[in-house]
């Protein structure tokens, strides 16, 4: 596993921050589909980038999650700002394969669940803290 690979596996748990702000408050049926559906995702990402050599059922498994993840943060969105950022980066990412916009696709992803499911912590200071957060760790991680 090279330290790209690494890295790319050990972000996927930035997903599960608002999972985990969430535990403690009653939450409504959507917010529980998400929830389940990035736990799932960040389980099969961290399975499949963290693991010794390509795996390519795993790599499967991680993208039928990922996708179906999407999914149902699109049929739960009002806004199309998101789908575009997360779907535009994600191309690029892949067309180019380039490292830095799978980062950038991830970060759009946190942030997308981040507002579904704890869209009363969706300010200007939470914004700063959380990506100041992801970009330095993955800094800290690279180093």
């Amino acid at each position: 596993m090279n330290s790209d690979e690494y890295v790319l596996g050990v972000t996927s748990l930035w997903a599960l921050l608002p999972v985990a702000l969430i535990l403690d408050r009653p939450i409504t049926t959507a917010q529980s589909l998400i929830s389940i559906s990035t736990f799932i995702a960040t389980f099969a990402s961290l399975k499949y980038w963290l693991s010794e050599g390509p795996n390519v059922n795993w790599g499967r498994f991680d993208k039928v999650c990922a996708r179906t993840l999407f999914f149902i943060l699109c049929v739960n969105s009002q806004k199309i700002t998101f789908p575009i950022c997360v779907g535009g980066s994600y191309l690029i990412s892949y067309k180019t394969n380039s490292f830095l916009w799978h980062l950038i696709f991830r970060y759009f992803g946190v942030w997308w669940i981040y507002s579904l499911l704890v869209p009363h912590l969706v300010y200007f200071d939470n914004f700063l803290l959380l990506t100041y957060g992801y970009w330095i760790h993955i800094l800290y991680l690279k180093v």
